[in-house]
Order: structure tokens, then C-alpha cells, then sequence
């Protein structure tokens, strides 16, 4: 366990072992996704010459097209393949994970005074390099006077006081990156980084859980915000908020 001022972190729970084997299977299909995209950028530039060659003869032209029109469509078609599989594959396990670590969510919001007003599925990563915890996935549950992250590897208490300000939207490139949401801290390693993913089917499809997540915490954040009188309800995609 460590603790520094505001942050407590400690080793997860040991329903969180049990996802071990699922992160290391989604990194595996993310590596053969790699390979195949190495494999249709051949495929597709052979493709392409045979394609921009009978074009040319067709045409008349004999010296044909050279070889930077196939490459660089074949580049595009292979970048194409590899987005879309890593875009699913992202946030592929997602869902078992939910259900796994849920017990322990479940526990922390009802055996705790005050009662949370809300509960996310997120990702979670520090900003800085060295920070006091790693990456990781889990159940973000929103306390009045602090956050509760529990997650595969670790478990953390952030207290509210060490929030410097709302959450700021990272740039997505116009949808095709993942919705994440930096939150500051008064600490020297900078702040949090929050994916959330309770109902995505893709990376790309983050942006509605991020808005709820981010409405969550702005909420939790306003000044005059109600303390929870009772606990945090299903909501029906995975988060949660008290009714």
C-alpha cells in the first residue's frame, strides 16, 4: 500500500486476478491485428500495382503509374484494417470485467457512510510518468468527499480536496479516437485520465459514456452539491447514479 497526502492506494481485491488472462488475450489478438495489418499492406500494394498496370495499359500509357500510387493506397487500406480492429478490440473484455469486479463495487457502496451518489466502469491512467498508481480498469464509485476506484490491480482513494478543477476532454480527431477526460489534481503528478466504458462497443463509440461520466463529476464537483442519502442504482448501460 501507498499513501500520499489526499490518495491512498492499495493491491486489489482478488476478484481482480482473475482478469489477468483476459488482458493478456486481448494484447495477443492486439498483436495479430499488427500482423495482419503488415500482411494486407503486402497483399493490398501487389493489388494495387496489378490494378494501376492495367489501368495504364488500358489507357494508352505505357510507362504506367509507378510505384508510390499502389503503395500509398495499399498504405490506406491497411491503416483502414488496423483502426477498425483495434477500434473494436479496445475495448474488447470490457464487459467481463464489469461483471467481475461489480461484487466489490457493490460491497464498497453499500457497507460505506455516506452513501455514493454515482458509479462508473472506466479506465484509468495516470498523466504523468511516474505517478502513484498504474493503469488500470475498474468501478469508479463517487462519493461526496471523495472518489473510490476499484480496479483489476489496485484500489484507490482520491480525496475531493485534492481535485484541482472539472474534467477537460481530451481531442478525439473528429470522433475516430476514444473519448478520455483529464481531471487535475494539486499534485506533482498532474492528474487522472478517465475512459470510461460502461456501455461502448468500441473506442470510438465513448463519447455518450464520457458525457455521462463527465456530467457525473462536474455534478460532484459544484460547490452547493447534495451529500447521498441512499445507495447508487443500476441506471441500465453499466453506470450508476443514486435516484
Amino acid at each position: 500500500m501507498s499513501q500520499t497526502d489526499g490518495i491512498r492506494v492499495r493491491v486489489a481485491p482478488k476478484e481482480g486476478q482473475r482478469l489477468g488472462k483476459l488482458r493478456a488475450g486481448v494484447q495477443l489478438l492486439h498483436l495479430l491485428a499488427l500482423l495482419g495489418g503488415v500482411v494486407a499492406l503486402v497483399y493490398l500494394a501487389f493489388a494495387f500495382w496489378n490494378i494501376t498496370e492495367a489501368i495504364a495499359i488500358a489507357s494508352g500509357k505505357r510507362e504506367g503509374f509507378g510505384a508510390v500510387l499502389p503503395l500509398v493506397l495499399a498504405t490506406l487500406g491497411s491503416w483502414s484494417i488496423m483502426y477498425l480492429l483495434h477500434d473494436k478490440l479496445g475495448i474488447l473484455g470490457s464487459a467481463k470485467a464489469r461483471a467481475t469486479l461489480l461484487p466489490a463495487a457493490e460491497v464498497l457502496c453499500t457497507d460505506t457512510d455516506p452513501a455514493p451518489l454515482a458509479r462508473h466502469f472506466v479506465e484509468l491512467r495516470p498523466q504523468a510518468k511516474k505517478g502513484p498508481f498504474k493503469t488500470d480498469w475498474g468501478w469508479l464509485v463517487v462519493f461526496p468527499d471523495r472518489l473510490e476506484f476499484v480496479g483489476e490491480q489496485q484500489t484507490i482513494t482520491l480525496e475531493k480536496r485534492l481535485v484541482a478543477g472539472p474534467p477537460q476532454r481530451e481531442p478525439t480527431a473528429a470522433g475516430l479516437l476514444p473519448t478520455w477526460l483529464d481531471l487535475p489534481v494539486r499534485a506533482d503528478w498532474r492528474g487522472v485520465a478517465l475512459l470510461c466504458r460502461d456501455s461502448a462497443r468500441s473506442l470510438s463509440d465513448t463519447a455518450h459514456d464520457a458525457a455521462a461520466l463527465e456530467a457525473s463529476l462536474q455534478d460532484w464537483l459544484m460547490p452547493n452539491a447534495p451529500s447521498a442519502t441512499k445507495p447508487a442504482t443500476d441506471s441500465g448501460n453499466g453506470a450508476s447514479t443514486i435516484r
